[in-house]
């Protein structure tokens, strides 16, 4: 199988390409391949991608979703892969009700515990996305406190 890469001018196997592309191909003829109205879950499609590939999937999953009448589920801890979705209730593109997100973590005594995240029309989290940018500002303000003395 050959991949045309036509804006760089040449063709390349798929074989030479990262596992990201390889697993994408082989994640899209999946879930093209599933009869209309079918239920579809998958664990973290993100991997391996480059944070712009992830949110141009999660574009594709959810048109697919939409065109196909499919249900798709996955798990993420990537903020490009939710994106895209609070992006499409912010454009009147999706209702705030067509798309569910739910935060999984842990009660003191380690029970699993989920919250459904509530979404409004503007496409914002009610209480944002916990910890997801955590590390980020931690990094992030270490890095200014190293540059400014």
């Amino acid at each position: 199988m050959f991949v045309d890469f036509v804006k760089k001018g040449f063709s390349n196997a798929i074989v030479n390409e990262g596992t990201g592309p390889n697993q994408v191909i082989l994640l899209l003829s999946i879930i093209l391949g599933v009869p209309n109205g079918s239920i579809i879950a998958i664990d973290e499609p993100e991997i391996h991608l480059h944070p712009n590939a992830q949110s141009k999937l999660a574009k594709i999953i959810m048109r697919i979703s939409r065109e196909e009448n499919k249900q798709i589920i996955f798990s993420t801890h990537s903020e490009h892969m939710l994106y895209p979705f609070l992006a499409a209730v912010s454009d009147k593109k999706i209702k705030p009700n067509e798309v569910s997100i739910c935060y999984f973590d842990q009660n003191e005594n380690g029970s699993p515990r989920v919250e459904r995240l509530e979404i409004n029309e503007h496409g914002q989290l009610k209480g944002g996305l916990k910890g997801f940018w955590d590390a980020d500002i931690e990094a992030f303000s270490e890095f200014l406190r190293d540059n400014n003395g």
